[in-house]
């Protein structure tokens, strides 16, 4: 059977600022009165909700990249044991774990070369789950599945960029929403958001 590897699928991937996609300020259609724009309840509660999305986005941005980071790394780790061949049954479980659900990538053709490499083939520990007497497993990943996790790798550490850079667009819009003034207080203290009066 053709060996697996997957995309990762961890929920941090640009997760700090996927709700905080580009929006339509609620101000632009504030209805205008003889002392400036006019606040309706509805548009004061849309603009709460999206100024309590916005900064958690942002609180939540340092981590997203703290976990990139983390990401890149973990691959490092994979592919440098894959190279010294010293992979073990745990490294090869976790690996499985941190890259999600499978995807088709080596053909039998490629599982049979690595069945010949007789150096890569380790025993099982001794009660490992699902292992019987004398099954193996490789100490070493094959040529095709390092190319993969690089690939995965580099995308990872591309996701620090997207990040940084949408915390940019959030902060703006975040900015022009509290510009606006000061919401209600039975709205404020509904979505526990304050905004001061601007200088």
């Amino acid at each position: 059977m053709a060996r697996r590897v997957s995309q990762p699928g961890g929920a941090t991937k640009g997760a700090s600022l996927s709700m905080a996609r580009p929006s339509r300020h609620w101000g632009c259609r504030m209805q205008q009165s003889l002392f400036g724009p006019v606040e309706t309840k509805r548009e004061a509660i849309q603009r709460a909700k999206r100024i309590r999305e916005l900064r958690s986005a942002i609180r939540d941005a340092p981590n997203a990249i703290a976990c990139c980071h983390s990401d890149v790394q973990l691959f490092d780790y994979f592919i440098e044991r894959s190279r010294q061949i010293s992979l073990d049954a745990n490294d090869l479980d976790g690996l499985q774990r941190f890259i999600g659900e499978p995807e088709e990538l080596l053909t039998e053709r490629d599982c049979r070369a690595m069945r010949k490499n007789l150096s890569i083939w380790r025993d099982f520990p001794e009660g490992w789950p699902g292992a019987r007497a004398g099954d193996k497993y490789p100490a070493a990943l094959h040529p095709k599945e390092i190319a993969y996790l690089r690939r995965l790798q580099k995308e990872r550490a591309a996701d620090v960029d997207v990040i940084r850079s949408a915390r940019k667009r959030v902060k703006a819009e975040l900015a022009a929403l509290e510009s606006l003034g000061p919401l209600p207080d039975d709205v404020a203290a509904k979505y526990h958001v304050k905004v001061r009066e601007a200088a």
